[in-house]
């Protein structure tokens, strides 16, 4: 397929992700028509035709015409009364029924990897109920974890950056349930590869729920292979976004299920917040690695540190490590334009360094960064408290920030008088160690003579 002669049809245009997808395939050349249920709301873009679509509701046929490709990402997130679990999955069908009449190739339903016949909530069952739908009919699976990062304000992560900017405090569920992040650019990008890509279902990949093989080889994974602690995440989004360190709030899991169970009867918080609540408390606490496909489609999938920052951020954070840096070094604060050195030289790492991490900050805790001093403590037999690709590129940054430090005018003198006094520390040592041997050589000498 040529993307500048393909037109795509996207459901949930207005969601978090339908946003986000939607732009990213317009740069890309694309067509598209959007149903959205807010058509004149919406952020319009150049080759972007929108069609009014709720789910329960006929699509509009014109919405087809010329299309090749569906991408299906409506989901009924905002607890309507009027919306049922059914009424979604027999949207999906008719909207897989009228591609397949309309000879459309390709249709790709956005699932979760939380999809299980025998999941915990109702949206795992309801996911996988219309995966079932789309792959008999040899439509395309993608289960996404946790899509985050870029304009936030909707979706799921829209809801975690809003407690992470304005809540005193994080709530932490125990046991906690894990997520497989991913972020939207990457997210994005491999969905539109799939797109794009002819030959999709010819090879089987080791899925989980397998029934048949020739069925699950179109089902994707993408997320982060490894997991991560959902209130770990809501801590990094916190700091690395607003800066916040919120206190931490432990609430068992069955107080979670209980309250969302009584949700449903009596008004004790708002249907919305009880849904996402019961699904919480149903997700994976197990520390586990999934097979994730985005290296299929050429998508590396980014640092989640990375993926936090907002646009700007990178340089800013650079600034803040390099002063915590030079400060341990150089024991006095740099200038200025130290600081901009120190954020210039690791910004100018190559293409492949960045792929190895360098070229972005390292993330160290914010307790580092308060107390500089305390930086002694990463030594590199000390693996708990840095991973082993920060401690292999502190190896060269501290390097970096002694050279600094001795070329900053206010720094060089109280630096170089360390230097100087922690050298005369050592030959102290080393003297006051060959005085004590020589005088044990010598009453031995003496005992020898005088027996």
């Amino acid at each position: 397929m040529s993307a500048n002669k393909t037109t795509v049809l996207v459901t949930g245009a207005s969601g978090y992700i339908g946003r986000h997808l939607i732009a990213y395939l317009a740069r890309q050349g694309y067509r598209i028509h959007a149903l959205t249920r807010h058509p004149d709301a919406s952020e319009q873009h150049q080759d972007v035709a929108y069609f009014h679509f709720r789910i329960g509701e006929d699509v509009d046929v014109r919405a087809f015409a010329d299309v090749q490709a569906v991408i299906h990402a409506a989901s009924n997130t905002q607890s309507d009364a009027s919306t049922t679990d059914e009424m979604e999955r027999q949207t999906a069908v008719d909207l897989l029924n009228t591609a397949k009449r309309l000879g459309i190739a390709r249709f790709v339903y956005l699932s979760s990897v939380e999809a299980r016949a025998t999941g915990g909530s109702a949206h795992a069952r309801l996911k996988w109920a219309i995966e079932r739908e789309v792959l008999a009919q040899n439509g395309i699976v993608v289960r996404a974890g946790l899509v985050y990062g870029g304009t936030s304000g909707y979706g799921m992560f829209g809801r975690f950056d809003r407690i992470a900017a304005k809540a005193p405090c994080i709530p932490m569920l125990v046991p906690a349930p894990r997520v497989h992040p991913i972020h939207i650019d990457d997210f994005c990008q491999v969905i539109c590869r799939m797109v794009g890509c002819e030959n999709l279902g010819n090879r089987a990949q080791d899925i989980h729920d397998a029934t048949d093989a020739e069925t699950e080889s179109r089902v994707f994974t993408i997320a982060q292979p490894q997991s991560i602690a959902l209130g770990t995440f809501l801590r990094r989004l916190a700091w690395h976004r607003h800066r916040r360190l919120p206190l931490r709030l432990p609430i068992p899991r069955l107080a979670a299920t209980l309250v969302a169970t009584l949700a449903r009867f009596i008004a004790l918080v708002p249907k919305e917040h009880a849904k996402h609540i019961e699904g919480l408390s149903h997700v994976n606490t197990e520390d586990q690695s999934i097979h994730s496909h985005c290296e299929e489609f050429g998508v590396s999938p980014r640092r989640l540190v990375d993926g936090l920052l907002p646009a700007g951020r990178t340089w800013r954070n650079l600034l803040e490590e390099g002063f915590a840096l030079i400060r341990y070094v150089g024991g006095r604060r740099p200038r200025p334009m130290t600081l901009r050195r120190y954020a210039r030289s690791v910004a100018s790492a190559t293409e492949e360094d960045t792929l190895r991490g360098r070229g972005t900050c390292l993330a160290l805790p914010p307790v580092y960064l308060a107390f500089p001093p305390l930086l002694r403590l990463l030594d590199p037999n000390s693996p708990i408290l840095l991973r082993e690709q920060q401690q292999q590129e502190l190896t060269w940054r501290l390097p970096l920030a002694v050279a600094l430090a001795e070329a900053d005018p206010q720094i060089a003198p109280s630096f170089h008088w360390r230097t100087s006094a922690a050298l005369l520390s050592l030959g102290g040592l080393v003297l006051g160690g060959f005085f004590e041997i020589a005088g044990i050589v010598l009453k031995w000498f003496r005992r020898g003579k005088n027996p």
